[in-house]
């Protein structure tokens, strides 16, 4: 599935077209942004807060 290309990182539990026009654009950039950067700072935080 060559169109399905932003959705194949996040595995086949993600649910991809079946959702497509549910959220507008903006707000599933944002989920995805959320999916990727909350345990990121959260792995930062632990990190830091083992450093100090």
């Amino acid at each position: 599935m060559p169109g399905n290309l932003p959705y194949q990182w996040l595995g086949d539990t993600y649910p991809g077209p079946a959702f497509e026009g549910l959220l507008p654009p903006a707000a599933a950039l944002a989920l995805m942004a959320a999916y990727v950067l909350l345990p990121l700072g959260a792995a930062v935080a632990v990190l830091r807060r083992r450093d100090a």
